[in-house]
């Protein structure tokens, strides 16, 4: 009987010192994930889709657009000046109207062969086109009480359409297509009398829409960025 006694305590004790060796290893566990530091992130820089920097100088022909106004310098020149902003040090040369430059290339359409020869012409390697496209104002319309007159909020929708081209080999090497859609104006329509918008100024009509399409359109020569944990 003495012998089972001892041997129930040693098993007792083993058992004790096991559960006391786990605790132990638990709480020095604990203790170190409380110490570590917390995982750092890190910025991670990712270059733009296309580096205008390969280039040596890029043309720009004057923007074509069916907008009613002189909207077409002001799309071009916002344009420009994204595309600098993205990529500062981009040597751009400014050209004139499509028109003008085929003219004085001696073709009548913006081909690959239009294209070589206005590289040759003009000392460029790589050339910018874009034709900005609007609707006409749609209006939505709201009547006064016994119809007399009726006020609508206009809108205006649009669509700008870039290209990049090579001109070594006439090939295009990037094209971006952007929508959008805006507010203009109110509209007041009277009884028996015109319509009348009152927005005339180019910029004040387009510049919203104009902007968000550029933007949009200009997003692949910025570079972007995303985070990732740190090694330690």
């Amino acid at each position: 009987m003495p012998k089972v006694h001892r041997l129930a305590l040693t098993n007792n004790n083993l058992r004790i010192s096991f559960l006391s060796l786990m605790l132990l290893m638990a709480l020095t566990y604990l203790i170190g994930c409380s110490s570590s530091p917390p995982l750092k992130k890190e910025k991670v820089m990712v270059p733009p889709v296309v580096n205008l920097k390969e280039f040596g100088v890029i043309g720009v022909i004057a923007f074509a657009s069916n907008a009613e106004g002189n909207v077409q310098p002001y799309v071009t020149q916002q344009f420009m000046q994204s595309v600098q902003s993205a990529q500062p040090g981009v040597r751009l040369l400014e050209m004139g109207s499509e028109d003008q430059i085929l003219k004085s290339v001696g073709h009548t359409q913006l081909n690959f062969e239009a294209i070589r020869s206005i590289g040759t012409t003009y000392k460029v390697d790589a050339l910018f086109y874009g034709n900005l496209v609007v609707s006409d104002i749609k209006p939505d319309f709201n009547f006064s009480s016994g119809f007399s007159t009726m006020r609508a909020q206009a809108y205006v929708e649009g669509h700008l359409n870039n290209k990049l081209f090579e001109t070594a080999s006439g090939a295009t090497i990037w094209t971006h297509l952007a929508t959008g859609r805006q507010p203009v104006a109110n509209v007041r329509l009277i009884k028996n009398g015109p319509i009348n918008v009152g927005v005339t100024d180019p910029e004040e009509k387009y510049g919203q829409l104009v902007d968000e399409m550029v933007r949009h359109n200009t997003r692949d020569f910025r570079p972007s960025h995303y985070y990732r944990t740190a090694s330690r």
